[in-house]
């Protein structure tokens, strides 16, 4: 036992040491983990409570999968099926102002109240976007150990997992640290990480062979015999693990966690119009700038809303495009894809016959110096798009 922990780190052991529940058990660990210095005197400490999380964390696995396979076939509120061009989800603390921003940006009716944890179930509307429409969901707010209290807070977390991307609403009229770190501490706690960047570790389960590690990045914290454990640890006794880049224990503890996921998330800094708010918001983008885009907004004073919107549909990562038929006007109403979509992706949304008698597509698109002008040339079924072109299909 290192002699040189701090007090916290010391209280923080003492409480995973208490904890009953699987859960429990991975968030004080997760915490305990986060207070132990990082120097050479700790490495054996911090690989083997590693190890362990990661063992936590599959017996966890184990044991919601046996939950999900006895639940009622009753379909929960938070289940809510994806219309328009995406499914946003506002996230944020109690009173930080989410109804308020789901009306102003879709104009639907939802009570707005003073006090704390006024919305009990998700509220929906839907987002104008130029010829679009983007699906905005409010859902309760985040709370303290939401995924291990009784309560809606395991249907909160799942309807965040289900989104295709995330607005974080920050009160920036009073601390936004403690915010943030209560809605990533959540989040974790669920296997939900916010632009995460790729793991730069695959591994590829195998019927034979036993486990071969090929290194093509460089590894810290751990040599072949740490990854070979963690894995037997999960009961894995072949596969082929690859290191892509640089790669440390934590992000092969990540490729182990087949429950973790990556969303696309920005932080909207709201109530801008207090007293105060502009100190605090340039303490949110101290801490988080880096990691995360943060625009600031008044919905009082309907300040920023219709740059938000702007920013809502960056972060879909979608394209539209748009079909003409020879001689007529294109369709006004786009084809929404995912950014790097090629032509043959519009091919399929529209009939088998335009892939299987494909012989080229004529495109229309802006002039990059000139929005006025429109460009024309043939391109081929790998052709990649771009937001606002236009294609006509020729067989």
């Amino acid at each position: 036992m290192p002699t040189n922990l701090s007090p916290e780190a010391v209280a923080a052991r003492q409480r995973y040491m208490q904890a009953s529940s699987l859960e429990e058990q991975i968030k004080t660990l997760r915490e305990y983990i986060a207070l132990v210095p990082k120097h050479k005197g700790t490495e054996n400490l911090l690989y083997n409570l590693k190890k362990r999380l990661s063992k936590l964390q599959y017996e966890l696995e184990k044991k919601l999968e046996k939950v999900k396979k006895g639940r009622s076939s009753s379909v929960s509120p938070f289940s809510i099926k994806k219309e328009g061009a995406g499914q946003i989800v506002i996230i944020g603390a109690t009173n930080a102002g989410k109804s308020s921003l789901l009306k102003a940006l879709t104009g639907v009716d939802v009570e707005i109240a003073a006090y704390n944890f006024t919305t009990k179930l998700p509220a929906l509307g839907m987002m104008k976007y130029e010829d679009i429409l983007i699906q905005m969901i409010e859902l309760p707010a985040i709370f303290e150990n939401m995924n291990v209290k009784q309560g809606n807070g395991r249907q909160i977390l799942s309807a965040i997992r289900n989104s295709d991307a995330i607005l974080i609403l920050i009160d920036i009229s009073i601390d936004p640290i403690s915010q943030m770190e209560l809605i990533l501490r959540e989040l974790e706690s669920a296997n939900i990480r916010l632009n995460m960047p790729k793991l730069p570790v695959v591994i590829e389960k195998t019927g034979s062979g036993g486990i071969v590690v090929i290194f093509h990045g460089k590894r810290i914290d751990s040599n072949r015999k740490d990854i070979v454990d963690l894995l037997v640890d999960r009961k894995i006794h072949n596969a082929i693990v690859r290191i892509t880049d640089t790669c440390t224990l934590d992000d092969v503890i990540d490729a182990l966690n087949t429950k973790l996921i990556s969303k696309k998330a920005i932080i909207v800094a709201n109530k801008g119009d207090v007293e105060g708010s502009r100190h605090n918001f340039w303490i949110l983008k101290r801490r988080y700038g880096d990691r995360f885009q943060i625009h600031p907004i008044s919905v009082l004073k309907n300040k920023g809303i219709t740059e938000l919107s702007r920013k809502i549909f960056d972060l879909l990562e979608v394209i539209r495009v748009y079909t003409k038929e020879p001689g007529k006007e294109p369709s006004p109403i786009p084809i929404v894809l995912p950014k790097k979509a090629v032509v043959q992706d519009v091919a399929e949304r529209l009939h088998n016959k335009f892939l299987e008698n494909f012989k080229y597509a004529k495109l229309f698109r802006q002039d990059s110096k000139d929005r006025r002008k429109m460009t024309k040339k043939q391109v081929g079924i790998n052709y990649e798009l771009q937001d606002k072109d236009i294609i006509q299909f020729y067989a």
